[in-house]
């Protein structure tokens, strides 16, 4: 009685395995990898407009004068960034957010605080992927006598 010897190799390519070898006792040539797609986009990156992350955004005043604009990155997507936000409901803003949406892989946004109190933005890219930055706003008040 012959036996035959079976092998296989198996290559791993950027998650995806590739089977390849001989088999059965006939050979074959090998399978060519498929080439490797682009890399996937990297983590959200929120800045002030001096480039200094920020993990937080907190206002001292409200008004227009102290609006502040945030800039959102995220390497090597270039689709659109859409933001939605806990800062506007039906009863109150603590802050406005503009615009709705803006495309990659840097965005700018503008945050214009209108009352006090603390609210979150979070920025979405097409594929799903979100980020969030918490907003914080205080006004202190003066009594006029």
């Amino acid at each position: 009685m012959r036996r035959q010897r079976t092998t296989a190799l198996v290559a791993l390519s950027l998650g995806a395995a590739v089977l390849t070898g001989c088999g059965g006792g006939s050979s074959s040539a090998p399978a060519t990898p498929a080439a490797p797609s682009a890399a996937a986009p990297g983590a959200f990156v929120f800045a002030g407009p001096s480039g200094a992350p920020l993990t937080a955004l907190t206002f001292a005043s409200a008004g227009t004068a102290s609006a502040q604009s945030v800039v959102v990155s995220r390497s090597g997507d270039t689709g659109t960034f859409t933001q939605s936000n806990t800062c506007t409901t039906a009863t109150s803003t603590i802050a406005g957010i503009s615009p709705s949406s803006a495309s990659g892989p840097q965005a700018t946004f503008t945050v214009t605080p209108v009352a006090a109190g603390s609210c979150t933005v979070t920025i979405t890219a097409a594929d799903g992927t979100s980020a969030s930055l918490t907003i914080g706003v205080t006004t202190t008040e003066f009594p006029v006598q």
